[in-house]
């Protein structure tokens, strides 16, 4: 662990620095005046920030592996792999994890996250010690907010891949929550309840940091982003562009996210509540987008993002993974489904007459060479020729390139699976169908309703970022939308990497 570690503080110093690949392996000393002079100045703390951004939106984490593909896969939503699909994805699909490809993938998507957390640990280590050369003190907190958010959101995404079942778990896994930075930091491993403690405590200390600080609360994001009616250029160019960093809002919706997960109902309705009515100058902080962008060919909906990476390599790999505006796919290499899953599964006694998920945000022409049909996703196709223009790259950037992480229809779904009031909960359920184009005239007459049918909803709104496995974890699903083979509890938890303490998994006695 301790060697894992070291690896990590040492990679991090190079990204930062933007040094070389050679330069890994500088000895003790030069790497920590390197890191002294990243922070010299409010200059390395913001590219110091960028810089965990900019792994998160990396292939290997939420850029591909956490949104489109592996975690898709774990969670069986593509068409199950045939022979000349990549041996790994045919090994996730069945839950195999004791090969040396999911062992290489696992590895990698593990060092990954912890990469980006130890870089958020230099910025935050960094701005309790030298944040004075952060002259405004909201600029500082709102570094400082955003460090220790990141730490948490990373860490969650830990906890959901390599941890124990959050309900009625027969096993127990401890796991290593980092605060530290340094060649001899080793990260303590903490039981469930303690890892669980310390995601509290890091994302409350977020949101302390950005509140009356984060401009989130003061203008609303397409403001930030120098587009709509009412544009806004802030001093601090950092403090543009809110909605591709954690911000103020984005902590309270990942509250959301984790006490919906760890089974804390009443605190998962509060925090979903909050985002849905919040107010930003006098109006709405953010309403459902589904009929306005999907009409707009905005197909990840980036108008109720609370939290999106930047992402402008999608045109380079995407679309060899979907093909959706291409048409022609392959059923055994390419992310596709099958027409019998969309339509005899997916959207079994939807409205397929109205959705505009079914009728835009899937290409159900696609095909192979064959002619047999292959629905294929259209959520991150875009054609870049399009967007060339000058006055079209602002549109390209903030409404096409970027990696979906936490939207509004999510807090929606939230709330109603957390209310207790069966009224509230039909009129939300009519406002979030009413953003695909659907008028429902029955109501729900049962919570228990209302779970089933939001569960539906959760399949067919989140296709391709990265939802559905901790959905079907966090409910212990024993038989997942398109498989027969029931899952397990080992199912559902990623072996550590073999660099790591082997000993973490214990029965519980």
């Amino acid at each position: 662990m301790k060697k894992f570690f070291s690896i990590i503080f040492i990679c991090v110093l190079a990204v930062g620095s933007l040094s070389s690949c050679n330069d890994w392996l500088d000895v003790q000393p030069q790497s920590q005046q390197r890191e002294k002079d990243m922070f010299k100045s409010y200059e390395g703390f913001k590219s110091a920030l960028v810089g965990c951004y900019s792994s998160m939106a990396s292939a290997t984490l939420y850029g591909e592996r956490l949104t489109i593909s592996d975690i898709e896969y774990l969670a069986c939503l593509w068409n199950e792999p045939g022979k000349n699909t990549g041996v790994l994805w045919q090994h996730l699909y069945k839950h195999d994890y004791k090969n040396q490809p999911v062992e290489d993938d696992v590895k990698r998507i593990y060092s990954g996250l912890y990469n980006v957390i130890a870089q958020a640990n230099m910025v935050i280590k960094h701005a309790e010690t030298e944040g004075s050369v952060i002259a405004d003190a909201k600029s500082r907190n709102v570094i400082m907010g955003e460090a220790y958010a990141i730490r948490a959101f990373c860490h969650f995404d830990v906890l959901r891949l390599f941890g124990q079942l959050p309900q009625n778990p027969k096993k127990k896994v401890m796991l290593p929550y980092s605060q530290g930075t340094g060649i001899n930091y080793t990260a303590p491993y903490l039981d469930y309840e303690q890892f669980v403690a310390q995601l509290e405590k890091d994302l409350e200390q977020a949101e302390k940091l950005l509140a009356g600080s984060d401009p989130i609360q003061e203008y609303n994001y397409d403001a930030l982003n120098k587009m709509g009616d009412n544009p806004v250029t802030l001093d601090d160019e950092y403090m543009q562009f809110r909605q591709f960093r954690i911000n103020y809002f984005a902590v309270h919706a990942i509250k959301a996210r984790l006490y919906l997960y760890i089974g804390k109902l009443d605190k998962a309705y509060k925090e979903a509540r909050y985002i849905i009515d919040a107010k930003v100058a006098g109006e709405p902080f953010m309403k459902l987008s589904g009929v306005k962008d999907i009409s707009n060919r905005l197909y990840t909906l980036p108008n109720e993002c609370i939290f999106a990476l930047s992402n402008n390599r999608l045109d380079k790999y995407v679309p060899d993974l979907l093909q959706g505006y291409n048409g022609r796919v392959d059923g055994e290499t390419n992310l596709v489904i099958t027409n019998e899953m969309l339509n005899k599964v997916l959207y079994d006694g939807a409205n397929t007459t109205s959705d505009n998920r079914y009728i835009s945000i899937w290409n159900r022409m696609s095909a192979d060479v064959t002619g047999h049909k292959y629905p294929s996703l259209l959520k991150y196709s875009y054609n870049i020729n399009e967007y060339q223009r000058p006055a079209m790259l602002s549109k390209l950037m903030t409404k096409l390139q970027l990696m979906p992480l936490i939207r509004l229809s999510e807090m929606y779904l939230i709330a109603m699976e957390t209310t207790k009031d069966l009224s509230e909960t039909n009129a939300l359920y009519k406002t979030y169908m009413a953003s695909h184009n659907v008028n429902v005239s029955k109501n729900f007459t049962s919570l228990d309703e209302v779970k089933a049918e939001v569960m539906k909803d959760y399949h067919r709104e989140f296709y391709a970022e990265g939802v559905m496995f901790y959905t079907y974890k966090r409910t212990f699903t024993k038989r997942l939308l398109f498989t027969s083979k029931p899952m397990t509890e080992d199912n559902y938890i990623l072996p550590l990497p073999i660099t790591e303490a082997n000993t973490n998994t214990k029965p519980v006695k």
